[in-house]
């Protein structure tokens, strides 16, 4: 069982315990149930004390918290659908289709204006007045909003269930395909994806769970929702991958170029069995993508700037020498990047980098990304250096093209996870 409430082991050991032992022991199961319901399950606190009073938002092992917006001073919300506006204790005030909140931070406070009502709280937190949903600034969400401040930061918090938080990951995350092509590649990072949000879930973070981006996972609220997506979190309701009776480590990223990457050359030193890296096919399965193979071009003077842009160097009097490839991990991924360099002085300059921190430094030849993937090869050709490479993302865990592809040819979610992440088992919320 992966969630289990302190207060069920309590009640285990009552009637061992005499009657007057009982009365007295029953004062403190009784605080403990309350605290657990307004905590949830997570062994750790997952809110401040700021917001231990928050009398209307449950928070259970089903709800999670997104940051889906964030301002350092004002911001402004313009309702498209109605809504109730909630302080701590009491209803405040009914919001109707149209009009705007303005919301700006007053210390360690927050000060909501409507029209000529103003407000001022440590937190305030809207909940529908029509339909289940709230529609902002053209966006729409499930659930409840709540305003903080943090930092000085007004911080935007969508408490949502973590099945409709689901609802709105999946189509975000992977392409729906045509017809049903796509359902079990569908359904298999809908479990990564799941086991990925339980985890965040757990690490007791006092205001929000996770974030509704690239930093996380990417997260379009209501707007995201399809019927595909939809059925694939429907039809593994709870599910998630699990290793040893605990929640697996997951990972998943674009395009693996024909091999996933082993977790720590990329993440962490800790090694996992399952987190290894795959072959993905003889003829990888991954070939499908757009992304599986790639070409870069850059020019010395390029690859300067990038220099001073990662603060690797002060400024641009060096002179752009060579660029090699030291090492790589057992994937084919670079592991070691060398490029030498020649000072003022005349003097050679080494600088080395590593791993996936190389992508953020080279980048892709216009700028406008980090590099797609470290499977590449170098060339260099005159003031020309070329990368030519494969895949696109780090690389660790399901490979999602390489998922579509198996999809595709009538592989179930589960042999497709299998695949991916070996000797894991698919596990259920709560069992």
């Amino acid at each position: 069982m992966i969630f289990v409430s302190s207060y069920f082991i309590l009640f285990k050991h009552i009637n061992k315990l005499s009657l007057l032992k009982f009365l007295n022991f029953f004062s403190l199961l009784f605080v403990l149930i309350i605290f657990t319901l307004f905590t949830g399950c997570s062994s750790s606190t997952r809110y401040t004390n700021k917001n231990e009073i928050l009398t209307r938002i449950e928070l259970s092992e089903t709800s999670i918290r997104v940051l889906i917006d964030e301002a350092e001073t004002s911001t402004f919300l313009t309702l498209q659908t109605p809504a109730y506006l909630y302080n701590s204790t009491k209803k405040l005030a009914v919001i109707n289709s149209g009009n705007t909140i303005q919301c700006y931070n007053s210390s360690d406070e927050i000060t909501v204006k409507i029209d000529s009502k103003k407000f001022t709280d440590k937190y305030f937190y809207l909940e529908s007045a029509g339909d289940g949903y709230i529609k902002f600034n053209g966006k729409s969400y499930k659930g409840s909003l709540t305003l903080t401040v943090t930092d000085n930061t007004i911080e935007l918090v969508n408490y949502i269930d973590l099945e409709d938080y689901m609802k709105g990951v999946i189509s975000k995350e992977m392409p729906l395909g045509v017809g049903t092509e796509n359902l079990e590649a569908l359904k298999a990072l809908t479990i990564c994806a799941r086991t990925y949000a339980t985890l965040k879930m757990q690490e007791g973070k006092s205001v929000y769970d996770i974030f509704d981006d690239t930093r996380d996972q990417m997260y379009g609220g209501k707007d995201a929702e399809s019927p595909l997506s939809d059925r694939a979190v429907e039809e593994t309701g709870g599910m998630i991958l699990s290793y040893a009776n605990n929640p697996a480590i997951v990972f998943y990223s674009s395009t693996c170029g024909g091999h996933t990457a082993a977790v720590q050359d990329v993440f962490t030193n800790k090694e996992y069995s399952y987190l290894e890296g795959v072959v993905d096919g003889n003829e990888p399965y991954c070939k499908i993508s757009s992304k599986y193979e790639w070409e870069e071009i850059y020019s010395k003077n390029i690859l300067v700037d990038r220099l001073i842009d990662a603060a690797l160097i002060e400024d641009d009097s060096y002179k752009f020498e060579e660029i090699s490839i030291n090492n790589r991990f057992n994937c084919g991924r670079v592991d070691e990047l060398e490029i030498l360099l020649e000072d003022t002085n005349g003097e050679e300059i080494s600088l080395k980098i590593y791993g996936n921190d190389i992508r953020g430094v080279l980048h892709t030849g216009d700028g406008k990304s980090e590099l797609w993937s470290t499977l590449f090869d170098i060339e260099q050709d005159g003031d020309r250096i070329i990368i030519n490479g494969k895949g696109y993302g780090h690389g660790v865990g399901l490979c999602q093209w390489g998922a579509i592809h198996l999809s595709q040819e009538g592989w179930n979610y589960e042999d497709i996870l299998e695949h991916y992440f070996p000797g894991t088992s698919i596990g259920k919320l709560n069992d």
